[in-house]
């Protein structure tokens, strides 16, 4: 015959072993949670860089892009004056001698440049919009200012 001392010890025993089960899958989740948590995080930071170099890599295009547009009305205030509507820039970084409809010039990898012209008496105002592709949206970055015959 089985004491009853011994039948407590032994069902402490195999309670303590269902325990431990619970703790082990408890363990388990929480380790499940935090590694997915790294991932997701991971993910976000190299995302948010990556969309930060290209914002950085559009700004100084478009900022050559106003450079470019300033070398073109130091050359000549007439002919610069007459510009109107849109003009595509790519790696070369010359004006074209008409506008265009839209751009699909790539500088470098991923980018576009287009530059518009529009006169508003006394002044030029000149807008360069560097745009990227992020997976599925299209991204900008927009330069705009104006310039004055000064010579």
């Amino acid at each position: 015959m089985i004491s009853d001392s011994y039948r407590d010890m032994h069902n402490a025993a195999v309670c303590r072993r269902g325990q431990s089960l619970i703790e082990a899958v408890v363990a388990i989740g929480v380790v499940i949670m935090l590694v997915t948590g790294l991932i997701v995080g991971t993910t976000v930071a190299l995302k948010n860089s990556r969309l930060a170099r290209n914002r950085s890599t559009a700004n100084k295009y478009a900022q050559e892009g106003i450079e470019l547009a300033r070398g073109l009305r130091d050359r000549g205030w007439i002919g610069f004056q007459a510009r109107d509507g849109l003009y595509c820039l790519g790696d070369d970084s010359i004006f074209p001698d008409t506008p265009s409809a839209s751009c699909t010039i790539n500088i470098g990898t991923a980018f576009t440049r287009s530059v518009s012209f529009n006169w508003q008496d006394p002044r030029m105002e000149t807008v360069v919009t560097v745009s990227w592709y992020t997976g599925t949206q299209t991204v900008s970055s927009v330069l705009k200012t104006y310039f004055t015959q000064w010579k």
